[in-house]
């Protein structure tokens, strides 16, 4: 299975839309806000 295939089925990722930051470090809280919600599903879906 493809990544896009797993990122489809588990959920996660960025939303769609452009974003645009003041700074690096508003950009990487968001990122890793994301991050931990996609591995938070992985692990709920892969439980069950």
């Amino acid at each position: 299975m493809g990544l896009d295939a797993l990122v489809l089925r588990f959920g996660g990722g960025a939303p769609k839309g452009v974003f645009r930051y003041k700074s690096q470090e508003e950009a990487n809280r968001d990122r890793d806000q994301w991050t931990s919600e996609r591995v938070r599903l992985r692990t709920k879906m892969s439980g069950t």
